[in-house]
């Protein structure tokens, strides 16, 4: 991906895109896993999001009296190594997200299990 590609994609991921957590129970309590997601009605530009990003744009989903949408999800390393590799394109808030996913991963490693 060239350096113009990651900043358009940036830019895209800064207004539209979040870096958040995804919960999923498990016999051992709860496991908590980093997750990317970002969602927009411009199937164009999703196509060449996921393109970029190795990545599946999927829709269109359709909502009542609303435009469709498409949408990319990343979860586990992948939506990490993502977040890492947009990190220094992203602002202040988009980076705190991608620092919490860090933060929770490494302790996750640890063996840190969450109830």
């Amino acid at each position: 991906m060239t350096h113009e590609d990651k900043a358009w994609l940036a830019g895209l991921v800064e207004g539209e895109g979040s870096f958040s957590f995804q919960s999923n129970p498990s016999r051992l309590g709860r496991r908590i896993h980093p997750r990317f997601g970002i969602s927009m009605t411009d199937e164009d530009v999703m196509m060449r999001a996921a393109g970029l990003m190795n990545a599946k744009a999927c829709g269109p989903y359709r909502r009542p009296n609303r435009k469709p949408f498409w949408s990319i999800k990343l979860f586990g390393d992948v939506a990490l190594r993502f977040g890492l590799d947009m990190f220094p394109y992203m602002g202040e808030r988009r980076q705190e997200q991608i620092a919490n996913q860090l933060e929770l991963d490494m302790q996750r490693r640890e063996g840190i299990r969450y109830v």
